[in-house]
């Protein structure tokens, strides 16, 4: 039950007498304002997250986001993104009847955590990253199925790989090492965490290729009940955690450094008929479309990413960028 209050100035009483008085109250102006809308709570299944160890969920795997990404870009040699998409805490059993079946269930373990976590990821992310593993080009499978004995043991080793990413996202927090346990294709056979326990997921949008796939971290309440304490404001203030670290920095680095680029500049462009082009020869002259003054075109990978200038660097023709192209 809630009792609403409001102060009345002496201009509104004297209204309200003189109303009253002479006959003129309009009742339907004294109606109570329309209530908020009631939130269901659920006594069985408490939060037990607070929104500021959401919020720390959250910042901790956006840096796991970016990590991956990098890593995945350089040893698949393709454009890769990955994203957070969302934060949240639920029962087990809800989080198992939201998944797919099939799906690949990684069941790992984070010691010196004596609990186990789930990193699972649909098809439309599966599929892709062993076509590219494979020579492919990533595309998505045009139709979903359980995957091999053979696929699933060479994406065990990759996961292996990306685990070691998670650990170090979670460097500043607690020194964790992860250790896979089992692979499911069936989230129904997956029973290590008790279907009542609360957890947080964190799920991220994939972007190989022109396919979109989904990856989920389950991880339960009890698993980082000790360090809980950590997940705060107080902690991240006095830990610095709002700037990369030494370790994440060099991380990148390196793996930015791995990835070979096709780089070109467009100097301008002409139309000539195929007649005069089968008659140029050594010293002939083009007209270009643009001025002398004009920025040229840089591109990375056929894809126009800067505005440049031409000049030389010693005895070599070189460029000096000018700026990103607007928009980019």
């Amino acid at each position: 039950m809630s009792v609403v209050t409001e102060v009345l100035f002496q201009h509104e009483i004297d209204s309200l007498i003189e109303s009253l008085a002479t006959g003129n109250l309009n009742i339907d102006s004294f109606k109570p304002a329309p209530s908020s809308p009631v939130k269901n709570f659920d006594f069985n299944r408490p939060n037990k997250f607070s929104k500021e160890q959401m919020l720390s969920l959250e910042l901790i795997h956006n840096s796991f986001a970016r990590m991956l990404s990098n890593f995945m870009s350089a040893y698949l040699r393709s454009s890769i993104k990955i994203r957070v998409a969302q934060v949240e805490q639920l029962t087990y059993e809800d989080f198992v009847s939201s998944v797919p079946s099939p799906t690949l269930i990684t069941v790992f373990g984070l010691e010196p955590l004596k609990r186990t976590a789930i990193f699972e990821t649909n098809m439309q992310y599966v599929f892709p990253v062993l076509e590219l593993m494979f020579g492919g080009r990533g595309n998505a499978a045009e139709k979903v199925r359980a995957l091999t004995e053979i696929e699933i043991s060479v994406m065990k080793k990759f996961h292996a790989k990306v685990l070691d990413l998670f650990s170090r996202a979670w460097t500043d927090i607690f020194e964790i090492k992860t250790t896979i346990e089992s692979m499911e294709t069936n989230p129904r056979f997956s029973q290590t965490i008790t279907p009542k326990e609360t957890v947080a997921v964190i799920s991220f949008d994939t972007f190989i290729g022109d396919s979109s796939g989904v990856i989920n971290i389950c991880i339960p309440y009890i698993v980082l009940d000790p360090v809980i304490s950590r997940l705060s404001a107080h902690y991240w203030l006095t830990e610095n955690m709002g700037a990369p670290d030494n370790l994440e920095l060099a991380f990148a680095e390196r793996t930015v450094s791995k990835v070979k680029a096709d780089l070109s500049v467009l100097m301008g462009t002409v139309d000539i008929s195929a007649r005069d082009f089968l008659q140029l020869q050594k010293g002939d002259v083009l007209q270009l479309n643009r001025s002398i003054k004009e920025d040229l075109d840089f591109y990375v990978d056929h894809l126009l990413k800067f505005k440049c200038k031409p000049g030389t660097s010693g005895n070599k023709l070189a460029i000096q960028i000018a700026g990103d192209v607007e928009g980019d």
